[in-house]
């Protein structure tokens, strides 16, 4: 599974594998190339002067560690990296303004959002029934 983005004259590449590179799209040689222990796997968001990438397991459940990175797009320089809470399951790819990343994620008690323009991120929301509830009351998603 590859996934590409372009980023000016440069092409990002997430093979599903522990690396983030960065081809020149006119030579197709790397420029730069980011390694993690965790996988790159979803689709990474990206502004002029920032791009943003997960590194985690992408088994569904999420149940191992999931890390954010912000990247210079251009250099391949670590900006910053934050830790996601246990449990995080990003729905899509970080969303970037031009203020801060947001991450969509869901699990059983609904959506949620996080929210970060810098390494210290912060919870933005949450909507959706509460896990315990919805288990109580027997509720299911279904789809039809």
């Amino acid at each position: 599974m590859f996934r590409l983005r372009r980023a000016g004259r440069l092409l990002i590449v997430i093979a599903g594998d522990a690396t983030l590179t960065a081809l020149d799209l006119a030579s197709g040689e790397v420029v730069w190339r980011a390694r993690d222990r965790l996988r790159f796997s979803s689709h990474v968001g990206l502004d002029h002067e920032s791009l943003f990438a997960i590194a985690g397991e992408p088994d569904g459940a999420f149940r191992g560690p999931l890390r954010l990175y912000h990247f210079d797009p251009y250099a391949g320089i670590i900006r910053w990296e934050r830790d996601l809470p246990p449990g995080t399951r990003p729905l899509g790819a970080p969303i970037v303004t031009d203020r801060e990343v947001v991450l969509v994620t869901g699990d059983c008690r609904g959506l949620d959002s996080w929210g970060s323009n810098g390494p210290a991120g912060s919870r933005r929301g949450r909507s959706g029934p509460d896990c315990a509830r919805s288990r109580r009351h027997g509720s299911r998603s279904t789809t039809r």
